[in-house]
């Protein structure tokens, strides 16, 4: 299975592997859709497309996201550079965010075994 990728009107990227699918804004590099298993959007659909998956950061950042071929989830990624000649700082957190539609996400479980 390959991952497919595919420009849709010059404003959004879609990563597709047959088994998930994301919709990414390439202005600001947000994740605007996700589907997965036979759900249009994973996502909070009540919500704008520009709240409904982002970095909680205030800081400007490459990174983006990683769809392997044949694996049923994604990868985020940031890179954090200080420039020379700035000054030291502390980053004490980085957070992803994606708001779930309630109707379908009562709970989440996270373990370390998988």
């Amino acid at each position: 299975m390959e991952t497919f990728l595919q420009v849709m009107k010059m404003r959004q990227v879609i990563l597709d592997n047959g088994l998930v699918w994301l919709k990414i804004s390439k202005n600001r590099g947000l994740v605007t859709g996700i589907k997965y298993a036979g759900m249009d959007n994973l996502q909070d659909i009540k919500s704008s497309e520009t709240s409904r998956g982002y970095w909680d950061l205030n800081w400007n950042l490459p990174g983006g996201y990683i769809l392997r071929s044949a694996v049923s989830g994604f990868y985020c990624y940031a890179i954090y550079e200080r420039p020379p000649g700035c000054c030291a700082f502390d980053l004490s957190q980085t957070r992803m965010v994606f708001k779930l539609r309630q109707e379908k996400f009562h709970y989440m479980a996270i373990t370390d075994e998988k």
